[in-house]
C-alpha cells in the first residue's frame, strides 16, 4: 500500500523525545549516510559509527583519540536532528549552541536515530485488574490414589 503525501509526512514528522537531562526536544529522524552526503560528517567517521552500533553501547569510545571525531560526529548528528529546540554551531537568541547539550543526551540522540534507544518492554501483559488470593485449599481435588488394576 503506497502512502499518499499526506501520510507520508505524517509518519515522518518530527517526535517528543525525553532525554536524559530530563528535557523534552521535538526531534526528527536522521541517517548517517544523509549526513555524510550532504557534508555534515565526514567518511571517516562512519566507520566508527558503525562500530559503535556493534558495541550495543557498552563502551562507546575506547581511544581517546576517537573522542573528538566521535564528538564531532554526535554534534553534527544532533544539529540534523533537534527541532525544537534548533541547535546550531554556536548559542542565540534562536537556537542553543551544540556544546550547550549535555553529552548524555547526544549519545541518546545519537541512538534513537539509529533505533537503539528503545525501552525494554515488558514480555508479560499487566492484569486489568486486582487478582483476588485464592483460599487454601478450596478447588483443589484429593490427592490421587494408584490404580491397582482391579
Amino acid at each position: 500500500m503506497a502512502f499518499s503525501v499526506a501520510e507520508w509526512r505524517e509518519k515522518n514528522r518530527p517526535q517528543d523525545v525525553e532525554l536524559p537531562s530530563g528535557n523534552v526536544a521535538k526531534l526528527r529522524k536522521v541517517h548517517l549516510v544523509d549526513l555524510v552526503i550532504q557534508g555534515m560528517i565526514p567518511a571517516t567517521l562512519v566507520a566508527e559509527a558503525e562500530a559503535l552500533k556493534d558495541a550495543d553501547g557498552t563502551a562507546l569510545v575506547q581511544d581517546l583519540e576517537k573522542l573528538t571525531g566521535f564528538r564531532e560526529m554526535l554534534n553534527a548528528v544532533a544539529k540534523a536532528t533537534f527541532v525544537e529546540p534548533p541547535v546550531g554551531d554556536g548559542g542565540t537568541d534562536a537556537q542553543l549552541g551544540v556544546d550547550e547539550v549535555p553529552f548524555d543526551d547526544l549519545v541518546h540522540v545519537f541512538n534513537w536515530c539509529n533505533g537503539r534507544s528503545r525501552q525494554l518492554e515488558p514480555f508479560r501483559s499487566e492484569p486489568e485488574r486486582d487478582v483476588d488470593a485464592v483460599p487454601d485449599g478450596v478447588g483443589v481435588r484429593d490427592a490421587a490414589e494408584p490404580d491397582t488394576g482391579a
